[in-house]
């Protein structure tokens, strides 16, 4: 991640770095506008059993000034390298784990497994 174990979010008109072990669910909106591809709403749900509806910023930063108009609504993701381990990201998030990348539209629901 480029932050770190951490969820963009904005809730309630702020924006927050979430630490994901304070995520119990996330429940992802199909997209059904033009707003829903650059700020997909959502529904956190917390371990200490609390939740609040907001937005998870969809695209990854700059993609608006990419020359691809795929790219710029987030229908598609480029990766470029830095460095020799590093990749930036333009375009629809995706969501990357051990076993697959996920695009983050075709995400409906996240359950985080926290060990004790």
């Amino acid at each position: 991640s480029r932050i770190g174990p951490l969820m963009e979010g904005f809730i309630n008109g702020h924006y927050f770095w979430i630490p994901l072990q304070c995520i119990a669910k996330i429940k992802l909106s199909e997209p059904e506008d033009l707003r829903d591809l650059i700020w997909l709403p959502c529904e956190f749900h917390w371990v200490n059993g609390g939740g609040a509806t907001g937005f998870i910023p969809a695209c990854y930063p700059n993609s608006c000034d990419d020359e691809d108009p795929l790219i710029q609504m987030g229908r598609k993701t480029h990766w470029a390298p830095i460095g020799e381990q590093g990749f930036t990201g333009k375009g629809q998030k995706m969501l990357v784990t051990d076993q697959s990348d996920y695009p983050l539209f075709d995400v409906r629901e996240i359950v985080f497994s926290h060990e004790p």
